[in-house]
């Protein structure tokens, strides 16, 4: 026998012994480069797309919930933080009734005012003015 022969007939046998094990691994006239069962028909491609992106926008949700939730109990860590340490920072004690600022208010004898009044607390010294038949505060 020729050397071309002898070297033809060790590949077919090469091929039959891989072609053997290939049976064993993936079963009879199937490759292992086939798509799986589940994945075969365009259609059920597709569904698995759609499944999976599904889930990876629920991942993706529940993250970006996750993160905004942290944030927000983060930030009202800070502002409690903020708060005492203004509270802390601040004198908070109110000032007596006889220490307000009297204004000249319209009252009666017993000290009622003889109409609504109303008083800013954030600039005790402000007041409702009248001026040309319009109301400001001033």
């Amino acid at each position: 026998m020729s050397d071309l022969f002898v070297q033809i007939l060790r590949l077919c046998q090469k091929v039959e012994i891989l072609d053997a094990q290939e049976d064993r691994r993936y079963g009879k006239g199937n490759r292992g480069s086939d798509l799986p069962d589940e994945l075969r028909r365009r259609q059920d491609r597709l569904a698995r797309i759609r499944q999976a992106r599904q889930e990876m926008e629920a991942e993706t949700a529940a993250a970006t919930a996750r993160r905004r939730q942290e944030e927000a109990e983060e930030a009202m860590d800070k502002a409690t933080a903020a708060r005492e340490a203004a509270a802390a920072a601040a004198d908070l004690n109110p000032l007596a009734a006889d220490a307000m600022p009297r204004r000249g208010l319209a009252r009666k004898t017993d000290g009622t005012p003889t109409k609504p009044t109303l008083r800013s607390f954030t600039d005790p010294e402000s007041h409702l003015m009248t001026t040309d038949g319009h109301v400001i505060q001033g």
